[in-house]
């Protein structure tokens, strides 16, 4: 079996050093945003018990939508 070598040498990237035209930095930021304040919200919003409405959480289904254009019309 061929060894694989894009796995040999393992290092620690700065938020500086560049990958695909980006820093490290700035693709931590597009995948993660502000997860640290979601997570403080929602942690806020369970301890406080906050209640939410099944009705106003948006569906991205494709079933659902049509099914509410057929309501609409």
């Amino acid at each position: 079996m061929p060894k694989n070598i894009r796995f040999d040498c393992v290092g620690v990237l700065s938020a500086d050093t560049k990958i695909l035209g980006a820093t490290a930095g700035e693709w931590d930021k597009a995948f993660t945003g502000n997860m640290k304040q979601k997570l403080q919200e929602l942690k806020r919003l369970v301890e406080c018990g906050a209640q939410r409405n099944p009705g106003a959480i948006p569906v991205l289904d494709v079933a659902s939508t049509v099914s509410k254009h057929l309501r609409q019309s």
